[in-house]
This record gives C-alpha cells, sequence and structure tokens, in this order.
C-alpha cells in the first residue's frame, strides 16, 4: 500500500511538471509548496498526552485564479506527522496523501511576478498511508482518513510562495484505545514553493 501510494504521489509531480505550459495557456495556476508541519494530537486524558515533533510535507497545487479576486485551489500532499509519548514508551508517526479543496481570495496583481497576498479556507481530507510506532508498522492503531477544516494566508511574488495555514482535524483518529480517549490531529505549517506559469 505504501508503494503504491508513493509511486502514484511521484508520477503525479512529474504530471504536473508536464502540463505546466498547457495550463499556462489555459490561465490555470499550477505549482509546488513543500515544508514544516507541527503537529497537535490533542486529547484530554493526561496519560495520552504527546510531545509533539516538527513533520513536513510536500506537494503540487492547482488552481487559485490569481488574475481574479477569489477562485478554487486543489492541493495533492503528501504530509507526516509525529509525535512522542510523554510516558516515554516512543514515538509515532503517521504519513498521509492530503486534499485539500480551498477558496483561494487574491489582492489585485498587475503581472505574473507582481506581488500578491492571498487568504485560503476550505475542507481538507487526510487519507492514510502508513503509521508506526518506534519504527514498527501499526495496522489498527489510526483510522484510515481524517477530515478537517484547513485556512491561512501566504504571499506570491516573482513566482515564489510563502505561506502558513493551520488545519484542526474534526474525527477521531485513534482506533486503539478509543472508548478511553478521542484524538484528533490538528496541525500548522509553514510553507515555502513556486509558481510555474
Amino acid at each position: 500500500m505504501y508503494q503504491r501510494v508513493t509511486r502514484a504521489f511521484i508520477l503525479a509531480v512529474i504530471a504536473t511538471f508536464a502540463i505546466s505550459t498547457s495550463a499556462a495557456a489555459q490561465g490555470l495556476g499550477v505549482g509546488f509548496k513543500g515544508g514544516w508541519v507541527y503537529p497537535d494530537f490533542s486529547t484530554d486524558l493526561s496519560e495520552y498526552k504527546y510531545e509533539n515533533q516538527t513533520g513536513w510535507q510536500a506537494g503540487i497545487w492547482f488552481g487559485g485564479n490569481r488574475d481574479g479576486i477569489a477562485g478554487v485551489m486543489v492541493e495533492i500532499n503528501y504530509l507526516r506527522k509525529q509525535a512522542e509519548t510523554q510516558s516515554g514508551l516512543g514515538d509515532f508517526k503517521v504519513n498521509y496523501v492530503q486534499v485539500p479543496i480551498l477558496l483561494r481570495l487574491n489582492t489585485p496583481a498587475r503581472s505574473k511576478n507582481a506581488f500578491q497576498a492571498y487568504g485560503i479556507v476550505g475542507p481538507s481530507f487526510d487519507f492514510k498511508v502508513s503509521d508506526e510506532f518506534n519504527g514498527l508498522n501499526l495496522v489498527n492503531e489510526f483510522e484510515g482518513t481524517d477530515f478537517g477544516l484547513m485556512f491561512g494566508g501566504g504571499i506570491d511574488v516573482a513566482r515564489i510562495i510563502i505561506e502558513a495555514r493551520y488545519s484542526r482535524g474534526l474525527r477521531q483518529i485513534n482506533k486503539s484505545f478509543s472508548d478511553l480517549a478521542e484524538i484528533k490531529s490538528h496541525s500548522f505549517a509553514i510553507l515555502l514553493g513556486v509558481r510555474f506559469n
């Protein structure tokens, strides 16, 4: 499963480069973003508190309607969230393919390289690829999907993007000890990117 999803993600990145010229002719924004993810695995039970560790994400995006005031932007990201148990039992990592569908609100820009600020808001769908605890692959510790609300903003100048975003998970993600604790996953991310057209 992990290898199939990883191959599909790599093919999607290659396809993005291949179609960027055609997309530019049609006015469709295409680009790449990656950066640091600061997760927050929240629960109200003290025995299941976590020391969150910096993760990462990388992915491609389409749309945004840079020439207009508002547009829709879709992303396909590979995302890692990780943390360590405060009890000292060990650390865990959860890898997702994340698909946000975002409304993007833009300030006016006079050219493709001009400064532009923007805001984003919309739902995000996370599909679990794999998880591990102390380096061992897990099977039924975490749910296969997560759903959340994402919002943030950024700047786009000379085709370079700097963005900050917050994602608030709305579903319980733990399968194990689910009758004792409800764990939800929230995260803050700082991303750098490039717009191809």
